[in-house]
């Protein structure tokens, strides 16, 4: 059964000590700040996610990806709301800054 989210777009789902979560992202990415596409330069970005706290950042002009990092305890069994809430969170920011940060001459820049 789906829960109340404070983040839009966000939905977690689950009981019994296993939770997870769904994002349906309407342009807005969940507040975060998306650079340009580094590829194509396009605006016409997405972030998604599997229902495990696993998010990445997506192009939909050229289809270039940057996929974040999935935060320690975010596998298929979370205990609780709190914590899958917290996760997904933790995987969207991760997405976000693997997405924005760039290279220029060999040197990265965020």
């Amino acid at each position: 059964m789906p829960k109340h989210c404070p983040f839009p777009g966000l939905t977690i789902y689950g009981d019994d000590r296993h939770f997870s979560g769904s994002f349906e992202d309407d342009g807005k990415h969940a507040g975060h700040k998306l650079d340009a596409c580094p590829f194509c330069g396009s605006n016409r970005l997405q972030l998604t996610n599997t229902h495990t706290p696993s998010y990445w950042v997506r192009c939909l002009k050229c289809r270039a990806e940057a996929h974040g990092d999935l935060p320690a305890g975010g596998g298929s069994a979370i205990p609780d709301e709190r914590r899958a809430l917290v996760l997904h969170l933790r995987a969207m920011r991760m997405a976000v800054r693997k997405w924005n940060k760039r290279v220029v001459d060999g040197e990265a820049q965020s």
